[in-house]
Parts: C-alpha cells; sequence; structure tokens
C-alpha cells in the first residue's frame, strides 16, 4: 500500500490543534481558580479558640463595635512563669500606688455591692483573679467598684481595667489582633461573633496545570502511534 507522506504533518497539525484548544480551556479553568475565592463565615464569639493564627478576622463585640485585622497566636502563662514576669515588673514598675503583689491579701467591692476577700493570684485583660483556698475568681474589672490592699490601699476598679486593656502590667493570656492602628488586646468573653475571611482557592490552579500536562504528553503520544501506523502503510 502506497505510504501517505502528508499524513505525520496532518496528524501533528491536528495534535498541535487539540493542544492548543485544550490548554486554553484549562488555563481559563486554572484562572478562576486562582481568583476565587471562599465566602467569608461567621460563627459564634466561642469559635476564636479555633481560628489559626494569622487568619484575617472581624470581631463583633457586645458594645456593638467591631475590630478587624489579623489574629496572633495567644499567649498564656504558668502560674510560675506568670509570677516571674508580675514580680520583675513590680520590681520597676512605675505604677502609682504601686499594685498588690501576687499572695498578698486583698479585698473586692462589687458594683453590686457585694464583696469576695482573697489572695491576689493575677491580672488577664479586664480581669482580675482572686485565690481563695477552696477556689479561684475571675472578676470583670468592669464589675469591680474597688480593690483594697492588706495596707489600706484602693485600687479603682476603672483604673485597674486600663491598666489590663493598655497592657500595661504582666497579664496571664493575651488574645491580640494587628492592623494599622498596631496591636490591641481583647476580652474573648466580650466577643459576641467572629468572621473569618475567605480565602484564594489554588487548588484549582494546580489541578489545571496538571491536566494540561497529561493532555500534551497524551496527543503527542497518540500522534506519534498514527505516524508510525501510516508509515507502515497500514494506514
Amino acid at each position: 500500500m502506497e505510504k501517505n507522506p502528508h499524513h505525520p504533518l496532518i496528524t501533528r497539525l491536528l495534535a498541535l490543534l487539540a493542544i492548543i484548544q485544550f490548554t486554553g480551556c484549562t488555563l481559563i479553568v486554572a484562572g478562576l481558580g486562582e481568583t476565587a475565592r471562599t465566602e467569608p463565615r461567621t460563627e459564634p464569639g466561642a469559635y476564636l479558640t479555633a481560628v489559626t493564627e494569622n487568619s484575617e478576622v472581624v470581631l463583633f463585640l457586645d458594645d456593638g463595635t467591631q475590630l478587624a485585622g489579623t489574629y496572633l497566636a495567644p499567649v498564656r502563662y504558668t502560674d510560675e512563669v506568670y509570677a516571674e514576669a508580675y514580680t520583675t515588673w513590680h520590681q520597676h514598675c512605675e505604677v502609682e500606688p504601686p499594685l498588690p503583689l501576687l499572695g498578698e491579701s486583698i479585698s473586692t467591692t462589687q458594683t453590686d455591692g457585694t464583696e469576695i476577700a482573697g489572695t491576689l493570684h493575677g491580672f488577664e485583660y479586664g480581669t482580675v483573679y482572686l485565690q481563695q483556698e477552696t477556689r479561684r475568681h475571675a472578676l470583670l474589672l468592669t464589675e469591680v467598684d474597688a480593690i483594697i490592699s492588706s495596707n489600706g490601699r484602693v485600687y479603682p476598679g476603672a483604673f485597674l481595667h486600663e491598666l489590663t486593656t493598655d497592657r500595661d502590667v504582666p497579664l496571664y493570656q493575651d488574645r491580640r489582633i494587628e492592623n494599622q492602628e498596631g496591636i490591641t488586646s481583647f476580652d474573648m468573653r466580650r466577643v459576641n461573633q467572629v468572621q473569618i475571611a475567605g480565602k484564594n482557592n489554588k487548588g484549582t490552579l494546580v489541578y489545571a496545570a496538571m491536566l494540561d500536562f497529561a493532555l500534551i504528553v497524551g496527543l503527542i503520544y497518540r500522534s506519534s502511534a498514527m505516524d508510525d501506523w501510516s508509515m507502515d502503510g497500514t494506514f
């Protein structure tokens, strides 16, 4: 049978046209995958414990305000590390009057008129920890009228609240968010809802590139096989 000298050229041209067609389609898909984003989702405030570091979030606080930025990893100290940090800070702090030492006897008067006595265990954002024999109290400083030390010094709750929210005193745990205004601490108990920003979906781009490669290899292989078939005179 007469060999077809034009067939190899024809099959290669057809293969090239097919490659261009499929590559163009998959590149369009890849472009869509590159720009595709998952939708932001809103969760209850307690979900914040599951949010990963460096996620972009919007916090909806109980007073109606919002706090947006990059969520930083929370800082949490053990009792021993916190005691050392607090003692070092206490020796050099310029707060007047000096705050009580850890373990010092204090009493608190609440805004509702109740009183709680114990020893100072430390501070957290907007919170003072008061230790009793069998129980540790976490008292919101917005609900504390004043703290009275063993030597009779009085510390208004509003004053202590400002110290903790400005991070001017060591905190047991510090949850922070970073934005253009800097790093801001917040009280997780005041977060009603958290919105987590959507993310770019890179999977489609990788899949499309792999599909392009597989198509090209397959078409070239098929073209080569057809050429061999034609040159053998069986086409």
